[in-house]
């Protein structure tokens, strides 16, 4: 049984990398080409596509890269800023309106986040946005559905999410152009943010332990 659902999750896995190899070109250099397509209409196509991003279970991180790669490092990071908070604004709005008849009762982790979440609205939303242990989309649902506050939401979530945006935006930019200083600059950004969730959880459980 187990080689049959190995077998299964193997064959869809090709099947999904063969789509989008063929036909759907779900690359940083595909999204781009595709963006830009619509000349002046380009910015707000982006925007428009991050905002749904969520609903098309989109990765956020490829979306990133290729306003990068479309726009350079500031209009990147300026188009791709306004489109990861109207996203973050549309699930926090679907969450808070339609709650248990959208999403499940949260358990474990997004239980206790969504505790922390009443308690510590802002900095508790800053700090998963700058720390992403729990996933981006996550925490928006989280937030929702807790008693937090719409306008400190938002302003957690712009300055949490900046310095990662900028750092994976510069990175786009900097794949078209080549390796120098300022694409190394980029990565080592980038792995830094990577390791973050990493090395605050191990810390986490340094403390837990220390208590006990």
């Amino acid at each position: 049984m187990k080689i049959v659902k190995s077998a299964a999750f193997l064959l869809l896995a090709a099947s999904l990398w063969l789509l989008n190899h063929r036909y759907l070109h779900f690359t940083p250099e595909g999204v781009k080409r595709y963006i830009l397509s619509f000349g002046a209409w380009s910015p707000l196509i982006y925007i428009i596509v991050y905002t749904i991003r969520p609903l098309l279970l989109f990765p956020a991180t490829v979306l990133c890269l290729a306003g990068g790669l479309a726009f350079g490092p500031v209009r990147g990071t300026v188009f791709t800023m306004i489109g990861f908070t109207c996203d973050s604004i549309l699930v926090f709005v679907l969450a808070r309106k339609f709650g248990s008849r959208l999403f499940r009762a949260p358990t474990g982790r997004i239980l206790e986040w969504r505790e922390r979440l009443e308690k510590r609205g802002f900095l508790t939303i800053f700090t998963l946005r700058l720390i992403p242990v729990v996933p981006f989309d996550v925490t928006s649902v989280a937030a929702g559905l807790s008693s937090v506050r719409f306008l400190p939401y938002i302003g957690a979530t712009v300055i949490g999410t900046a310095p990662v945006t900028i750092a994976y935006t510069l990175l786009g930019d900097r794949l078209s152009h080549g390796f120098g200083p300022t694409l190394l600059l980029a990565v080592l950004l980038v792995l830094l943010f990577a390791l973050l969730p990493f090395l605050w959880l191990r810390r986490r459980r340094r403390v837990r332990i220390e208590k006990s």
